[in-house]
């Protein structure tokens, strides 16, 4: 089970954790990519939602539906923890991995993660929105 951050929080191991839930997230996402990318015998894409709530693309309202959503999607303002991450390597003692972590190339990673969550689920949404018109013009 993922420890979720909470929304907000500078707690770099909650930070870590969440980078790390979000990286086997992704893995998983792409290692059953089949199972969300299909088309059904009506015409509809296969588990669309899945792959949404998997990417992040549901926006819980605050407290404890936040903190519920987010242990249940790592990607849920994934760019928070890696701000968490970075403002605690800047603060770091430079003999501690805080003070070793090359933050630069961290924050670039950081950006690139986010930037490519930010273009999948435009594509998912394309694709439910996809959906919606076959199905119109299936069932008129």
């Amino acid at each position: 089970a993922a420890l979720a951050r909470t929304p907000g929080s500078d707690d770099v191991g909650e930070a870590i954790q969440q980078i790390r839930d979000a990286d086997a997230a992704l893995r998983r996402l792409q290692r059953e990519w089949s199972t969300y990318a299909c088309i059904d015998k009506e015409g509809r894409a296969c588990n669309i939602d899945a792959a949404r709530k998997i990417l992040g693309g549901v926006a819980p309202q605050r407290g404890d539906a936040a903190i519920a959503v987010a242990k249940e999607t790592p990607l849920y303002r994934i760019d928070g923890a890696f701000a968490a991450v970075r403002k605690f390597a800047l603060s770091a003692d430079g003999d501690s991995w805080g003070g070793a972590l090359d933050v630069t190339e961290f924050v670039e990673r950081g950006e690139e993660v986010v930037f490519a969550l930010k273009k999948a689920r435009a594509e998912v949404a394309r694709e439910r929105e996809r959906e919606r018109e076959h199905r119109a013009r299936l069932w008129g």
